[in-house]
């Protein structure tokens, strides 16, 4: 990924603004962090997202974490969740990707609109399958997964089948920093 000089707004008294100019300065920061994020700590998972898989062998458990993806964005799953296993596959890579939905709606003026907008934006992620790893070729370097500066989703945890079911594959980690692994993420 290119990088690129910052750009802020100047501010100063009767600058009118719009909301192109808040959307700048969101990006601003945005850029910012996601651009220490890539550099300075990687991509993988922070805390939390422990994979199990169920005892009847059907579904996945993830707990609530926080990963960082290669483009540096903050990943968080805030709630444990339960997802069902892919049928007639001898081992499955779980993902998660990056997602931003838009919720609550804000009265507006805007014209050639129903009267209402989006009001805000909540940054989440979403799980999903894939026979292959979307991170083959990714380097570690001193203990962390090196960005790629590319759009993929984070894969969490490969899983395999044996004989009494799925299994989580022990010999995978995308923990950020196996160093300092933390179980849980505290509020």
């Amino acid at each position: 990924m290119p990088m690129q000089a910052p750009v802020r707004l100047n501010y100063f008294d009767g600058r009118l603004l719009s909301a192109a100019d808040f959307r700048a300065e969101q990006n601003y920061h945005l850029g910012k962090r996601r651009l220490i994020n890539r550099c300075l700590h990687g991509s993988g998972i922070v805390c939390g997202l422990e994979v199990t898989a169920d005892a009847s062998g059907a579904a996945v458990t993830i707990s609530p974490g926080f990963a960082l993806d290669c483009l540096g964005r903050e990943v968080v799953l805030p709630d444990a969740s339960s997802f069902a296993l892919p049928v007639g596959s001898a081992g499955v890579w779980l993902l998660l990707r990056y997602r931003e939905t838009a919720a609550g709606t804000s009265p507006t003026t805007d014209v050639g609109t129903d009267g209402t907008a989006s009001a805000d934006i909540v940054e989440g992620g979403a799980l999903e399958w894939s026979a292959d790893d979307p991170a083959r070729g990714h380097r570690r370097r001193r203990g962390r997964w090196l960005c790629c500066g590319q759009d993929h989703p984070l894969p969490l945890a490969r899983l395999v089948r044996t004989q009494v079911g799925w299994s989580v594959d022990t010999r995978f980690s995308a923990f950020l920093d196996t160093s300092r692994r933390a179980a849980y993420c505290s509020a």
